[in-house]
């Protein structure tokens, strides 16, 4: 009754991982990750308040729909 089961992990260790490249795992740090970073990340003026005073007002129920 073993032999399925060594079957089994015979045909587990012979796929490769998903997502990996068939020439082993990528160790390189992605060259767009910093352009990427400073387009997607939150302005550091919002962050410490320093525009508060150019911002509109927060709506109290967030993005719920228009305040009444």
């Amino acid at each position: 009754m073993s032999q399925p089961a060594e079957r089994h992990s015979e045909q587990q260790e012979q796929l490769a991982a998903l997502g990996q490249p068939p020439e082993g795992r990528d160790t390189l740090p992605e060259p767009d990750f910093a352009r990427e970073h400073d387009v997607t990340a939150v302005d550091r003026d919002i962050i410490t308040g320093a525009d508060a005073d150019e911002r509109e007002e927060e709506s109290p129920r967030g993005w719920s729909g228009e305040e009444s």
